[in-house]
């Protein structure tokens, strides 16, 4: 049912970029236009699928408030649609990880809808079992470090142990600085009912520590919509809107960065640079931070708004065409080139800021640097989970941050995992790994390796 939706919302974002995005010698005109349209009809749709959880403040409804009459029309459509499929619950997680493989390039001088995507093996987001395994890895190394039980989730428990767990989160600040939709974050609302039986009341006091940062706005909506359905308590939304932050932490404000309407898809601007004083250290931070790279994917949006352009494999002559470019299509010439001039200087910043001394060797991995970032907000009485990509502790290129880790004894355990029982919706021949790190006395690290499946995990 998904994808079905996928292709309904597909259909009325073509059926409206067809009619308002000006199209000139099979390029795109206006490239502001063309996202800021996307990105109002996503929000659109998921406005009517969340049914309002969060109301009129809602980013979602605001977005809509500037959508055109056309785009109005699109929605309605949708919403028509919809109602005739008598679908009781939408995930919206799900839903949103499938919107994101939908594109909408230019061929033969026409915008087209290309959703062969959907079919495809590909992960945006952290499945449950994972997020609760790692969450459960973590919060049971948290506990056992500051009160001494082993092992908590799987133990037996007495209701003395019980109450001075959770007399412990009382204290406790939760994060996750990669948040996406809020897997982590429901994952530890699920530990909260699974071994704490924890109330919802209790449960809302918890969560009143809990921290997010996302650079994607939609996803970020959709974490907090989640996580005050599970609480039964949207009056939370207005304290969530304050802890949950829609900004890129690795990047910190600079007014060298171009002053531009950037795309939803673009996560390196002033807009969402964070200083160092706006985010928190937790007590509990986990997360599976992006396993791309800081870099702008011209090819990618040569593919999507000039497609004849990323068949130019000669540089001087791609060099020509640009200069052609800059005078038949001037706002998509200046489009690319504000793009291309923020990640430059983002990689300039990153290079140079001391939070990723250990973490920039090889080029820019968001999932390397967001592991020594991680490791750094830390608490000193705090513990990190971390699930990451395979190469991230294997590659050459990152022993000096494994190395930075282990000399000051940051590394608690460690689980090499091949995914040949299809954990992640990725390639079968994948691996990646789950990383606990905190303050190690014993310095003694576990170390498992050749896992296909997380029971077992030990």
């Amino acid at each position: 049912m998904l994808n079905q939706i996928c292709i309904k919302t597909a259909e009325i974002i073509l059926s409206v970029l067809s009619s308002q995005t000006e199209v000139k010698d099979n390029a795109v005109c206006e490239p502001v236009e063309y996202f800021d349209s996307i990105y109002r009809l996503q929000a659109g749709v998921l406005n009517r699928l969340s049914e309002h959880v969060l109301g009129a403040d809602s980013l979602f409804s605001r977005l809509e408030e500037h959508c055109s009459a056309e785009e109005l029309e699109a929605l309605e459509v949708f919403n028509i649609w919809f109602k005739d499929q008598k679908i009781k619950k939408v995930n919206l997680s799900d839903l949103y990880e499938l919107m994101l493989l939908i594109e909408f390039p230019i061929q033969d001088g026409k915008i087209t809808a290309d959703t062969e995507n959907l079919d495809s093996i590909g992960s945006f987001y952290t499945p449950i079992e994972l997020a609760d395994k790692i969450v459960a890895l973590t919060m049971d190394n948290y506990i056992y470090n500051n009160i001494g039980i082993e092992r908590f989730s799987s133990s037996v428990k007495s209701k003395s142990q019980i109450r001075s767990v959770k007399n412990l989160f009382l204290s406790t600040g939760f994060g996750d600085y990669s948040c996406g939709t809020g897997s982590f974050h429901l994952a530890i609302l699920r530990y909260f009912q699974s071994y704490l039986a924890s109330s919802i009341q209790e449960m809302k006091r918890f969560s009143v520590n809990f921290r997010g940062i996302e650079a994607d706005s939609l996803s970020l909506e959709i974490a907090k919509i989640q996580m005050l359905e599970m609480l039964g308590d949207t009056k939370m939304q207005g304290h969530f809107n304050r802890t949950f932050l829609h900004r890129n932490p690795l990047i910190a404000p600079n007014q060298e960065y171009p002053d531009y309407p950037f795309c939803l898809e673009f996560y390196y601007h002033n807009d969402l640079a964070m200083a160092l004083n706006q985010i928190s250290k937790c007590d509990v931070l986990v997360g599976n931070p992006p396993w791309g790279t800081v870099d702008f994917d011209v090819q990618h949006y040569f593919h999507l708004l000039c497609p004849h352009l990323s068949k130019i494999e000669d540089e001087t002559e791609l060099e020509i065409a640009l200069e052609n470019l800059s005078e038949t299509h001037p706002n998509l010439y200046e489009w690319l080139l504000k793009h291309d001039e923020s990640i430059d200087l983002a990689c300039e910043e990153i290079y140079n800021d001391e939070r990723f001394e250990h973490s920039t060797m090889g080029g820019l991995h968001t999932n390397v640097l967001f592991t020594e970032l991680s490791n750094g907000l830390c608490s000193e009485i705090g513990t990190t989970g971390l699930v990451l990509k395979g190469s991230t502790l294997a590659d050459p290129l990152n022993k000096r941050l494994l190395k930075h880790l282990s000399d000051h004894n940051r590394i608690h355990a460690r689980y090499d995992i091949l995914n040949s029982n299809r954990i992640f919706n990725i390639d079968s021949s994948e691996e990646f790994s789950i990383l606990i790190l905190g303050n190690n006395i014993s310095s003694k690290v576990k170390h498992q390796t050749g896992l296909t499946k997380l029971s077992e995990i030990n």
